[in-house]
């Protein structure tokens, strides 16, 4: 979502030794995907850095799209630890506001493309600032 700004993936780890790469596209980049990594481990879980600083994305630019690239897996593939992907909520969204989140999973079974898609509304909490001033502690 537009109210969101990638900030790191944790891969997960998967039951089938192998490589694969992560890509992503933005806001700025039509429909080409660019790599964030490449040769990514099944069997290791790793933190890979993607915020727009260490993207080296322009100005007003921002990941819209992230996607593992497993290529041909035998049946049964799956996951053993879970992946994560780490945002930061833009600083001008109100408390309340929500937003979609939406994950993909495909791929082609017996030459036919077949896709599960899972979609979920996000509200975003943000506290109100104190009514009165916090002590001052630390001398």
């Amino acid at each position: 979502p537009a109210a969101l700004r990638l900030d790191k993936i944790v891969t997960g780890t998967y039951n089938v030794q192998g490589n694969y790469k992560i890509v992503y596209k933005t806001n700025l980049s039509g429909e080409t995907y660019r790599v964030i990594a490449d040769n990514v481990s099944t069997s290791r879980n790793s933190v890979v850095t993607a915020s727009p600083a260490a993207l080296g994305l322009a100005s007003g630019e921002y990941v819209t799209e992230v996607m593992f690239v497993f290529g041909v897996v035998p049946s049964n593939f799956r996951q053993v630890e879970a992946p994560q992907i780490h945002c930061n909520v833009v600083s001008w969204l109100k408390g309340g506001a929500q937003f979609v989140n939406q994950a993909d999973v495909g791929g082609v079974h017996n030459e036919q493309w077949i896709m599960a898609t899972d979609r979920w509304v996000t509200t975003v909490y943000k506290p109100a600032a104190p009514s009165t001033p916090l002590p001052r502690t630390g001398y």
